[in-house]
């Protein structure tokens, strides 16, 4: 729901919260489809319900109960590093190239429109919040620069 953050107002907390839930309904929107035109969502969820879904589906290591087929893996550090810098980049970081998901998710919007009002310094210590919150969940997808659910068998 963009218009909850449409304005940022009152403190900085309450900024990054509302950041931070957009960013779980932008990701499970965004999440990849069955192949074929028309065809539904890996994730269980339904529209309404992602609206409203909390980091709480993030937390879980029952992922049958939110996805119809997954890959999964346990991430190296480097790994886990990499998905971060790219679904919270740093002040200074511009997209490029054919990019899909990042600049049509508010919460990446709102994420870089909130750095770009703060020191370097600010900015990375507030960015190393969102990390803590983020090292508190069970899986994040493996985001890469192009785009935010890599589907890709890697060998």
């Amino acid at each position: 729901d963009e218009g909850d953050i449409a304005e940022p107002e009152g403190t900085l907390d309450n900024t990054l919260s509302k950041i931070w839930r957009q960013f779980i309904v932008d990701l499970l929107s965004k999440s990849p489809n069955q192949k074929g035109a028309g065809s539904p969502s890996y994730l269980k969820i339904s529209r309404r319900d992602r609206l409203a879904s909390t980091d709480e589906v993030l937390k879980s290591k029952d992922l049958a109960r939110y996805w119809t087929d997954c890959a999964w893996k346990v991430a190296e550090a480097k790994e886990w590093e990499v998905a971060f810098k790219h679904l919270w980049p740093p002040k200074a970081h511009v997209l490029v190239g054919a990019v899909q998901n990042y600049g049509n998710c508010t919460y990446y919007l709102k994420w870089k429109e909130l750095l770009s009002r703060m020191t370097d310094e600010d900015a990375e210590k507030v960015r190393q919040q969102i990390r803590a919150r983020m090292d508190r969940l069970m899986w994040w997808p493996n985001a890469q620069q192009d785009r935010i659910w890599c589907t890709r068998v890697q060998r």
